[in-house]
This record gives structure tokens, sequence and C-alpha cells, in this order.
């Protein structure tokens, strides 16, 4: 059975590329609009692995979806990327996310970079 990705973003252009490079590399691609609405729309999507596009970290959307990943027992455990635009904030919470199974990937990426992301943290 093929690993299972869930993918969020506000943008349908960036879920539907998402989702296309994803699902050729073999993976199970779920995507979801934000905002998420609770830990149940995660639960019903069991991923092993979830990415989150932050345009601006501390929108309350983006920030909520994490703490929701974070702070329930049920899905703290999934690995979670990041992809976020470089900031002083993205360097300031690196190392505090990294120990919770979160990595922080710069935007714009690199395609294969993000893909070598995907395979560490899942495989």
């Amino acid at each position: 059975m093929s690993k299972r990705i869930l993918v969020v973003d506000d943008s349908p252009v960036i879920l539907d590329l998402l989702h296309d490079l994803l699902s050729d590399e073999g993976y199970t691609v779920i995507t979801q609009h934000y905002p998420v609405e609770g830990a149940d729309q995660i639960r019903v999507a069991a991923p092993n692995l979830i990415i989150l596009d932050y345009w601006q970290l501390f929108d309350g959307s983006r920030w909520t979806a994490l703490e929701l990943i974070r702070h329930n027992p049920e899905l703290e455990q999934i690995p979670t990327i990041i992809c976020i635009g470089i900031t002083d904030a993205h360097l300031m919470i690196q190392t505090p996310l990294q120990q919770k199974n979160v990595v922080l990937i710069s935007k714009p990426f690199n395609v294969d970079d993000l893909l070598d992301m995907v395979r560490l943290m899942i495989n």
C-alpha cells in the first residue's frame, strides 16, 4: 500500500501541482484547502506525512493547523513539512520545530529537494 500524504494549501494551483508531482512518485495524495476545520479531517485522511504551505507563518488558520497537529496525541507523531518564505521568524523557529518532527523548506523550493525530504521523512 502506498504512503499517504496530506497537502494543505490555499492555492488550487499549488494543490494540483503537488498532487500531480507526488502521485507521479507513487504516493496517495489527499489535498485540503485551508482552513483545516479540526482533527477529524486529518484523522480521516490518515496521512503518513503532512505538507503545509505557509505564505505567512503566523496567519491564524495556518498556525492553528500546525498547533492542531502537534497538540493532538493521535496526530503529533505525523511528520510534517512546512513550505515557508525565508524570514527572521523562519530562522528563530526552525530548531524548536525540528525537535517536533517538523521540517521547514524555504520557498520557492526546488522540486527535487522537496521530493528528497518527503522520501527521507516517510520511507
